[in-house]
């Protein structure tokens, strides 16, 4: 369990809580980071049984409505985790672009 994308997510997250800001890659601050901050994470994962595998233990997604991607709210962590498959990915990008041009 502690090897998946879920668990990376929320070391990120304590690495910038604890840091207490996000910065640039030049290092300038882009903002302060107060410990009790949400966030909104996306992972992109393809839909493997060993990752629903994952998601079946830590209980708590869901299904979004057209789509193979799943969404929870981790309330310990206050993350907002929204999983899509590669595949969902770039056919919603392509879709977008249809509709722009």
């Amino acid at each position: 369990m502690s090897d998946n994308p879920f668990t990376q997510v929320q070391d990120y997250v304590k690495e910038l809580r604890r840091a207490g800001e996000a910065s640039r890659f030049d290092g300038k601050m882009i903002r302060a980071i107060d410990p009790d901050t949400p966030f909104m994470c996306q992972v992109i994962a393809d839909d493997t049984p060993s990752l629903r595998d994952v998601m079946d233990r830590l209980n708590g997604f869901y299904k979004k409505a057209g789509s193979k991607s799943y969404y929870r709210w981790d309330s310990h962590f206050r993350i907002f985790m929204e999983v899509t498959s590669y595949s969902d990915l770039i056919s919603g990008s392509q879709g977008t672009t249809r509709r722009l041009l």
